[in-house]
């Protein structure tokens, strides 16, 4: 199995990875223009040429410390390719990522209820927070129209 960051000359094959394995939507020039930017990570995972897993992430900048840190913002496997080390294949090319860009800390969020995503993210080293906290999400048009009423 193959397991690399696609850039924005991959972009035909990350459109194919997000397409098959998370049966998304790659129309048009988003993928290539995400891509283009150098704070942003997609690995994908190949088996045998075929898309099988894929990570996404974010490399940040701090303002209270002076190294970055990497947000796994997702990570996918195929469901035939599940409990085979896919996706603990793709957390070790972010670990190896996140050490080339100096970053001092890669953190993510799972739900408390999916087991298999907790099991991965402690078998590949991370910690998990005692934390007890709730997440806010605002959607359009509710921070476009200043003057909308509540």
């Amino acid at each position: 199995m193959e397991v690399r960051r696609l850039g924005v000359d991959d972009a035909p094959l990350a459109q194919a990875v997000w397409a098959d394995v998370r049966n998304g939507d790659t129309s048009g020039d988003a993928f290539a223009q995400w891509l283009a930017c150098d704070e942003r990570l997609f690995v994908a995972a190949l088996d045998a040429g075929r898309p099988v897993g894929f990570a996404l992430g974010y490399v940040l900048e701090r303002t209270d410390a002076l190294r970055r840190m990497v947000l796994l913002y997702e990570i996918e496997v195929a469901k035939a390719h599940r409990r085979r080390g896919v996706g603990r294949r793709l957390v070790e090319e972010v670990k190896a990522i996140a050490r080339a860009y100096g970053a001092g800390k890669i953190w993510c969020v799972a739900e408390a209820g999916n087991q298999a995503a907790r099991a991965l993210y402690t078998s590949t080293g991370s910690e998990e927070a005692d934390a007890d906290f709730a997440v806010f999400t605002w959607h359009e048009p509710s921070f476009g129209d200043p003057e909308r009423e509540e």
